[in-house]
């Protein structure tokens, strides 16, 4: 009775070490096959959760400051900066931008001389090493050329206008000053005077550089845009400050039919 109790005792604690063995073996077979593709599926699903609740949280966020913006002084900022820094080459405003100055400063005009790419074109950049034309043997024995490379355009990020006028030193520092009431970013690049013993007044060479905005991008709704209060304050100084602008005649005979009724 001892023995058969003992054997299969024995018999049990074989039978239970073979189980646990099994299971060890079917837990190691299963987890890379099974478990764990759920397990990375269910940490991507996590962090999916994760990025959309902060996206939510940008947005609403975003919601929240506009609701509290003023839409008519976030227009009036945007117009503002539209007109200092067009993204397009404006050569007729800012010509009628100058006569009006030169005229106001004293100043006579002999003549202005634009520097621009085409408008709404690009300025294409030549590379800064010579291209070389390469040959490659055809199946005949002959040579065929290669085109050389050409450099990828670039926008232009500026244009140029200069002007040649008649008058005096004090006019002109007068005209670079008011250049800063203009409702247009001008930058001068050259002054230089000249007179002729026979001549009344100086021979003044100026050139003005113009430089361009960048067309923006939109921006997707959970992009964090904020006006800081110092931005505001900067930007309400610029509109009680810039006070010169222009709009040239979009006819140059002031109307399309000027003999017709």
């Amino acid at each position: 009775m001892k023995t058969n109790l003992a054997k299969l005792i024995k018999n049990s604690k074989l039978a239970f070490g073979l189980g646990i063995a099994v299971s060890v073996l079917l837990v190691v077979a299963l987890v890379p096959t099974l478990l764990l593709p759920r397990f990375r599926h269910w940490q991507s699903l996590q962090e999916e959760n994760q990025a959309d609740a902060q996206k939510l949280a940008d947005i609403t966020a975003n919601i929240a400051t506009l609701a509290t913006a003023d839409k008519n002084k976030i227009s009036e900022f945007k117009t503002l900066m539209s007109k200092l820094l067009p993204d397009e080459e404006d050569p007729l405003r800012v010509l009628a931008i100058l006569d009006q100055i030169i005229k106001d400063c004293g100043l006579a005009l002999d003549n202005f001389q634009i520097k621009t790419s085409a408008a709404g074109a690009t300025r294409k950049i030549p590379s800064s090493t010579p291209t070389q034309q390469t040959t490659t043997p055809s199946t005949l024995g002959a040579t065929t050329t290669q085109p050389p490379t050409v450099a990828a355009p670039r926008l232009a990020s500026s244009f140029q206008i200069s002007a040649t006028l008649y008058g005096n030193l004090s006019s002109v520092l007068a005209l670079i000053e008011r250049l800063d009431l203009v409702k247009r970013a001008i930058e001068v690049s050259t002054v230089s005077l000249s007179k002729s013993s026979s001549a009344e007044a100086a021979t003044v060479n100026i050139t003005f550089v113009l430089p361009l905005g960048q067309k923006t991008t939109a921006t997707s709704a959970q992009t964090k845009v904020e006006l800081a209060a110092s931005d505001n304050e900067a930007l309400e100084k610029l509109i009680d400050k810039l006070t010169i602008d222009a709009v040239p005649s979009a006819s140059p005979l002031g109307q399309p039919e000027p003999f017709g009724r």
